[in-house]
Formats: structure tokens, sequence, C-alpha cells
């Protein structure tokens, strides 16, 4: 989340009549939302609503909510991935070390019951 925080996580491209801007803002930022990037959205706060569910998890563990849980890394691991359509100018180091974080939060969801 730390990372998601960051100014530097998700990417805008402006274009004006002469060139294109390249400007990069939080996933918790609502104005990639306005400009119809929800991907970032959406992922910050899915990665929100599962860590505290990871949290509680660390002192119950029904089976209803470890579902929950695996459900909601998959949703957020996919989230994540979705800056990759993009194209390579909307992708940032900070973004794919978001995405590799998730695809390993959500790896560790399935392991952890074998």
């Amino acid at each position: 989340m730390i990372l998601e925080a960051l100014p530097i996580s998700a990417v805008l491209i402006f274009a004006t009549p002469d060139a294109t801007h390249r400007r990069t803002f939080a996933y918790f930022d609502m104005i990639l939302f306005g400009y119809a990037n929800f991907a970032p959205v959406i992922t910050a706060w899915l990665s929100v609503i599962s860590s505290i569910l990871a949290l509680i998890l660390l002192f119950k563990s029904p089976p209803k909510l470890v579902k929950i849980d695996r459900i909601l890394a998959v949703g957020c691991t996919f989230a994540s991935l979705c800056i990759f359509l993009y194209g390579i100018r909307c992708i940032t180091a900070a973004g794919i070390a978001i995405s590799l974080l998730l695809i390993l939060r959500a790896a560790i969801t399935f392991i952890k019951e074998a």
C-alpha cells in the first residue's frame, strides 16, 4: 500500500496539439478515475480491503473469510495487471512492483491452504 500511495505509481498521458505529456499519480488519486483509468483506483481500494481482511485472518480463520480473502487477492491482482493494457508508456517501476507483490499475495493465499 505504501507503493500505491506514492505519486509515481500510476500514469496519465495528456495530449496537446504539439506534444504529449506524461504525468504520474498515486493509485489512490481520484483524478485517475476521472480520466477513465479505473484499474489503479480499484487496485488500491481492493488492496486496502484485502489487507484488513488479512489482519483479521491472523486471529481468526473461518473458511468463508479465507475464501473471500482469496477472491479479493485474485481480483486485486487482476486489476493491477490491467495497467499493462495501456501500453509501455503507462507502466512505472512502482506499478510493476505493485503487480508483483500482489501476485505474490494471491499465490500465498493458495499456498496457505495446501
